[in-house]
């Protein structure tokens, strides 16, 4: 990741995750409420996501790497595609 590998020397674990959350994640999940996913298609934006946090925080652990998504507030994939896909069906009720 561009920004991990630019920013890992000088920024914070929090800094890199805050900008992480601000300026990839959306791009990540862009238009998957208009867009039918399969499981393969959220396994992969889990797993960029995932290897992204392993990278930042130098560990293999899926312990760890889950711990650091609940402390960073970082949703499971799943949670956020239904969450968007819920906003938009109430938008597209009116």
């Amino acid at each position: 990741m561009y920004i991990e590998s630019k920013m890992a020397s000088v920024a914070s674990e929090t800094v890199v995750i805050e900008l992480l959350k601000s300026k990839c994640m959306p791009i990540m999940f862009y238009g998957p409420e208009v867009y039918p996913l399969h499981k393969s298609d959220i396994k992969s934006i889990d797993y960029a996501l995932n290897s992204c946090l392993k990278k930042i925080f130098c560990t293999n652990s899926p312990e760890i790497i889950s711990e650091c998504r609940d402390m960073f507030h970082c949703l499971p994939d799943k949670d956020v595609i239904a969450e968007k896909k819920e906003i938009f069906a109430a938008i597209c009720e009116f």
